[in-house]
């Protein structure tokens, strides 16, 4: 019997390291296809799109590979806050068509540790998200873990900048 393709969701407040541990974690699973609005976006921006645009470009294109992927049956991964409905209205169609659904949640202590992320980001050239979107992002995004644990078939938490998972678990299917 072949083996459920898989979707990877990493996940966790602005500023908690969510591409940099996924691009190592990736490393060890290299057929995965890593969708990441926020490269989407830079690269459309590095084309003359004006930034509010390229974001929400980047937003539908990222939701039409998510689709291609799935037509495909092909494994891959994807980045986001939780802080959003997308990921969790879509994650039972997803097991319902025959994925396997991970997450890997990336938990900071307080917002914060968020603000402080972002500023760390920003300082090494990377992209910013303003102060009050991530008061209003950070509470959502520990609300929709909850309920994503319920969703996936296997979860992890792990506090931001530790190698092993805190929290885990697994829904039989």
């Amino acid at each position: 019997m072949d083996a459920k393709p898989t979707i990877l969701i990493f996940a966790g407040p602005n500023g908690a390291g969510k591409t940099t541990y996924a691009q190592k974690y990736l490393l060890s699973r290299p057929s995965f296809l890593f969708l990441n609005a926020d490269h989407m976006a830079r690269q459309l921006r590095a084309q003359g799109v004006q930034e509010n645009r390229a974001d929400l470009l980047a937003v539908k294109e990222l939701l039409r590979e998510i689709e291609n992927n799935i037509t495909l049956s092909n494994d891959f991964a994807l980045e986001t806050t939780l802080s959003g409905h997308t990921y969790i209205q879509n994650t039972p169609r997803w097991c319902q068509l025959g994925y396997f659904v991970e997450l890997h949640y990336l938990r900071l202590p307080d917002v914060e540790g968020s603000i402080e992320g972002v500023r760390r980001r920003v300082a090494k050239g990377g992209h910013n998200v303003p102060e009050q979107a991530l008061r209003r992002r950070f509470p959502m995004s520990l609300k929709n873990l909850e309920i994503a644990k319920n969703l996936v078939d296997l979860w992890y938490v792990f506090d931001a900048g530790k190698i092993d998972p805190t929290e885990s678990g697994r829904n039989g299917r």
